[in-house]
């Protein structure tokens, strides 16, 4: 009974029961047999129980059966919430799809675009992307590239303009920065200080380009009846008849040239009006000089003194180049826009003035920030506009996060983003409300919602992040999802073509096509895992996949089994070939080619054990070769000892090794009539049972019920 071998195995010592078994002798000196647990090895009854508890068997039955409805209610609920929630999310994400396509001019509700019907201004916009990651870019900067592909979209909008001017004025912002090049889309985050930066894209001179050009827009068709071809003084005289308020030409026309920064007119016409003392601080101002202000303060209290009243553009002038405050009503005669007061703001900033001063771009920036975009844009009408104001005053994240809440310029936003962050002028910052701003976040969505398109094209967008790690984090999970293989060189076949990542330095190309494994690295996708680490040029891995994708299969004839193992065994046929210049010589994968040796022999093994007709003493012979199970009592201790070395491709079937070995043993106890062999038999399957006990191993409780059962039929 349970009661009285339990007794016995506590008043037994482990010697004392194993030499109780029968014919094994056990040397004292041997210390792993005294921490043998008998309780726990010899707990099953050698001769079969009759079930007698018929309440308990019918108690435990009801409670499987209860725990499996529950299970099965909690599995059908869980695949049903995924299913909504899918089915959900994917209706949202069509609305989303559409509303966005209808922003960008692609008006159909049927089916998503392909490859040929996308926009062309999307087209246009990401080749330049494509030449910039191939080398191919022939442009100053980034910025003037997107300008110039602009240029060949077509028209399509009644705001075409202002967008041109928007890429005008990056071009401007961008152009202190230099030539692109190759691997320059990998560079570091700009080293320059916050100061350093306000200086060198501190720039009216875009509204100032703007301004001549309305200038010269605004009095073409006088220049044909007056043959005059200073533009400036013909809208100054013009501005003149047509305002109530009394100016002095002269003074107007100065400070119009300085307003279309035309400082050297500007000088003419005060020399010529004879004011020296002003052409004098014009040059200053033109000169850059440091003390240049403090000059035009000084002119200006001297002439309060001498004249009293002063003319408004003169005013404007002091205001601008002086940073001397006048009331609105005192220059409304010539601040009459959004971009004349803007231009005067920022050519009375000073660069070296504390961030408290009035004087500031901080203060610039605060004041704008308080006035939001219906100060300037009361209808909603014109986003573009506070757009323009943001850049000028070098809220580049603000400017951005801005104009992307308005569909109509989704596409815009995105390009104009990607010129800024090229550069390094967009940084993650958290708004007034706590959200985060994250340029990589509103690129990795343009790329998602048309990345399905044309997969190895949109890729390259994620070339532009300045973060290696996060280039790579994103670039294998579009990978992944488009399952777009051959973006990293590799065709169907496994062989080497170019791709995508050829772009990136080798490193970076390797631990992506490696990441990119890793995600295939399933029984559905073990072969393109095997190819993708081979391209890798982690042949190591290959060979781990290999004995673990093996080991999975061992125990499970049929077809699949069969594939893979002949997979294997082609893999390690070309890693051998080339004696000392192979593949497993140069990177020394001696220990997968040890495991995989014995994983052919346990195949051969459980092939016979399987197939019909068994071939019982083969297997029995394969067992014994392999030498991983002692069949003799001196390798009990040795033979427990390495089991801890074991490949984990092995110890995860040692189970079925054990359970099959003892059957083959049982049937050739059966089978044979020869009294020494029956002998030997029994010995080995004591060894085996022995063996079972020692190592650290818990099999199955199925399993070691039928384990002991056998080894009971012929103890």
């Amino acid at each position: 009974s349970k009661q009285l071998r339990n007794r016995t195995a506590q008043e037994k010592g482990p010697k004392e029961m194993l030499e109780s078994l029968g014919d094994i002798q056990i040397d004292p000196d041997q210390p792993l047999i005294d921490s043998l647990n008998v309780k726990k090895s010899l707990n099953q009854s050698l001769q079969p129980l009759e079930p007698t508890d018929i309440e308990g068997f019918m108690r435990n039955q009801y409670q499987n059966t209860i725990i499996t409805a529950i299970e099965k209610a909690k599995e059908q609920t869980t695949k049903s919430l995924e299913r909504s929630s899918r089915l959900k999310m994917d209706a949202e994400w069509d609305a989303s799809k559409k509303n966005f396509y209808r922003t960008i001019g692609w008006e159909s509700t049927t089916k998503a675009p392909s490859t040929e019907s996308i926009t062309p201004k999307i087209k246009i916009y990401r080749s330049v992307i494509e030449d910039l990651v191939s080398n191919r870019l022939r442009a100053t900067n980034l910025a003037e590239a997107f300008t110039n592909a602009f240029q060949q979209v077509p028209v399509y909008g009644t705001d075409r303009t202002e967008i041109h001017i928007c890429w005008k004025m990056m071009c401007m912002f961008l152009a202190p920065f230099g030539n692109v090049s190759k691997g320059y889309f990998l560079r570091e985050k700009n080293a320059l200080s916050p100061k350093e930066l306000q200086v060198i894209l501190r720039k009216q001179e875009k509204l100032e380009e703007q301004y001549f050009d309305f200038i010269e827009r605004s009095t073409s068709s006088i220049r044909g009846r007056t043959g005059d071809s200073r533009p400036v003084e013909r809208f100054v005289q013009e501005k003149i008849q047509s305002s109530r308020q009394q100016m002095d030409k002269d003074w107007a026309a100065i400070y119009y040239y300085v307003r279309c920064g035309k400082v050297d007119e500007a000088i003419r016409v005060a020399r010529n009006k004879g004011e020296d003392q002003f052409v004098a601080l014009l040059r200053l101002y033109a000169q850059d000089k440091p003390d240049y202000r403090q000059s035009i303060k000084e002119d200006h209290q001297n002439r309060i003194t001498r004249q009293g009243n002063l003319d408004p553009s003169l005013k404007a002038l002091y205001a601008a180049l002086g940073q001397i405050k006048f009331g609105s009503k005192e220059t409304r005669a010539v601040i009459t826009s959004t971009q004349d007061y803007m231009w005067m703001r920022l050519a009375s900033t000073n660069d070296y003035d504390s961030e408290d001063s009035e004087n500031s771009l901080v203060k610039l920036q605060k004041d704008l920030k308080k006035w939001g975009p219906s100060y300037f844009n009361p209808k909603g009408t014109n986003p573009l506009l506070y757009f323009q104001i943001l850049l000028l005053s070098q809220q580049f994240e603000s400017a951005i996060q801005y104009l992307d809440s308005f569909p109509q310029y989704k596409v815009e936003v995105v390009h104009f983003g990607c010129a800024l962050y090229y550069y390094g002028l967009l940084e993650s910052k958290e708004n007034r409300t706590g959200n985060a701003f994250a340029f990589e976040k509103m690129l990795s969505q343009f790329v998602r919602q048309f990345g399905s398109m044309d997969p190895p094209k949109f890729a390259l967008y994620y070339f532009l992040l300045h973060d290696v790690e996060l280039l790579k984090k994103l670039l294998v999970k579009f990978i992944c999802d488009t399952r777009q293989l051959d973006m990293l060189g590799m065709s169907s076949d496994g062989t080497k073509i170019p791709g995508v990542v050829d772009n990136l330095p080798p490193e970076i190309a390797s631990d992506i096509i490696s990441q990119v494994a890793e995600e295939f690295n399933t029984t559905e996708n073990f072969f393109e895992s095997l190819k993708l680490f081979n391209l890798a040029g982690k042949y190591g891995k290959v060979l781990d996949i290999v004995n673990e994708q093996l080991g999975l299969m061992l125990t499970k004839p049929g077809k699949e089994r069969s594939r893979i193992a002949e997979t294997a065994q082609n893999v390690y046929q070309q890693y051998s070939r080339g004696g000392d210049r192979s593949v497993v010589q140069v990177h020394q994968l001696h220990k997968q080619v040890e495991a995989f040796s014995k994983l052919q022999m346990l195949l051969a093994f459980f092939e016979c054990c399987q197939n019909e007709p068994l071939r019982l003493r083969d297997a029995c012979n394969i067992q014994r070769k392999l030498n991983i199970i002692p069949f003799h009592q001196d390798d009990l201790q040795r033979k427990a000892q390495e089991f801890a070395s074991l490949e984990d491709c092995i110890k995860q079937n040692f189970s079925d090794i054990l359970l099959t070995t003892m059957k083959v043993l049982v049937a050739l106890y059966d089978e044979t009539q020869n009294v020494d062999e029956k002998r030997e038999i029994k010995h080995m399957v004591r060894c085996l049972a022995t063996f079972s006990g020692m190592i650290s191993f818990q099999m199955p409780g199925n399993y070691n019920q039928e384990f002991i059962r056998l080894q009971a039929k012929i103890a």
